[in-house]
């Protein structure tokens, strides 16, 4: 028994590191002698069509292998460090309000809300900070490793594992509250599945091409419904994975599956309103008419919420890792693995902006900020570099 438990495991961690190395490696990320088979594409100069400039900027610490993703709340925006470290600026100056360490290393962060910031990370630590000066709330474990940013909802706060298990937390103590965990295929992908949330519900992707609904007060399954559904005669082949953040915008909820489709799902029913075929590298964005993705080549395209059909696609990002897009005024936002943010037109994809940050790949989706009279992007980089940007 324990030869074929051993012997699975190294399948399954063989796959795993062939999926790495295509990934990453086939992408010509890191050095060698051999010609990397997919080549980033140049940035060609174009004339700006939006004028954008950075408002301020501040070093955080590095985010490591983690996408690290800034979370605001008022006049905040708090980042977190793979080593451990939290750090609370005023949006409109850019002043440190606080700054504290951990005492874990953080794999899963920054969630805000209720007067919370909450980050986790070393082995199953979760921990709850004041966001008004950073003191210590509360500190909880799972047997499990926190990872992509924790949710609060009403009362509770979600924490999503490395294993695709959901854990809900008393905000008020950190006591734990319910499990949630689902049959997994053989292969997953090791990706940053963000939460959305509507009132009392909070909605996910999930290994094998599922989006969930769950009742954030007691755990109970709302639906779980397919994106896309596994094709292919090995394992690797089928893996379709909803991966990056879902969107959530006008009674639907989207999401995009490596190797599967996109798709909008109505999140009173759980039906799926429509669907089109897709390999998604990250999440989703959007806005009241459109969603944005990204396939695996980097390419940005664009379909209508109603209905789906394809709106536009931008080829000229090519194999630059994008990060998941954000929609921002008339422009949809991505940064890359040099650390360009790319301003593309909402309604055709042509390039309106670029703005350099410090070289720092970015890994988590931009957010966009609305809070009085500040319009801004918020990019966190690989390097630490915190950018909030604006016209």
């Amino acid at each position: 028994m324990n030869v074929a438990i051993h012997s699975l495991f190294k399948f399954k961690l063989g796959c795993l590191m062939l999926l790495l190395i295509s990934m990453l490696g086939g992408c010509g990320w890191f050095g060698g002698k051999k010609t990397p088979t997919r080549v980033p594409a140049e940035l060609a100069e174009f004339k700006p069509n939006l004028s954008v400039r950075t408002l301020w900027q501040a070093q955080v610490g590095s985010s490591g292998r983690f996408a690290l993703q800034p979370a605001h709340s008022g006049d905040l925006v708090v980042a977190a460090a793979a080593d451990g470290t939290v750090s609370a600026y005023q949006l409109s100056t850019g002043q440190l309000r606080w700054r504290v360490t951990a005492g874990f290393p953080i794999s899963a962060g920054v969630g805000v809300g209720n007067g919370l910031v909450v980050v986790g990370g070393g082995e199953g630590d979760v921990l709850a900070l004041s966001l008004t000066d950073g003191a210590v709330r509360w500190k909880s474990k799972i047997n499990a490793e926190p990872f992509g940013a924790p949710a609060l909802v009403q009362n509770v706060v979600v924490v999503r594992a490395s294993d695709a298990r959901l854990f809900g937390l008393d905000a008020e103590k950190g006591s734990r509250l319910w499990t949630v965990q689902r049959t997994l295929p053989p292969l997953v992908m090791r990706t940053e599945a963000l939460m959305a949330t509507s009132a009392d519900t909070l909605f996910t992707g999930m290994p094998g091409g599922r989006l969930l609904a769950v009742n954030a007060s007691n755990g109970n399954i709302r639906f779980d419904t397919s994106v896309a559904l596994p094709r292919g005669s090995t394992e690797l082949e089928r893996m379709v994975d909803v991966i990056g953040p879902v969107l959530l915008n006008a009674g639907e909820v989207c999401g995009a599956a490596h190797q599967g489709r996109v798709a909008c799902i109505n999140i009173q029913t759980g039906a799926l309103s429509w669907a089109r075929d897709f390999s998604a590298a990250v999440g989703l964005g959007g806005d009241a008419r459109y969603v944005f993705a990204v396939d695996t080549r980097s390419h940005v395209q664009a379909f209508s919420r109603n209905g789906g059909a394809v709106v536009w696609k931008n080829e000229r990002l090519q194999y630059r890792a994008l990060s998941a897009p954000v929609s921002w005024g008339r422009a949809v936002v991505v940064g890359d693995f040099q650390g360009q943010i790319h301003f593309l037109a909402r309604e055709d994809g042509a390039m309106l902006a670029r703005v350099p940050t410090d070289g720092g790949m970015v890994r988590a989706a931009p957010i966009m900020v609305e809070q009085g009279a500040i319009n801004a992007v918020i990019v966190q980089t690989a390097n630490g570099g915190l950018f909030v940007l604006g016209q």
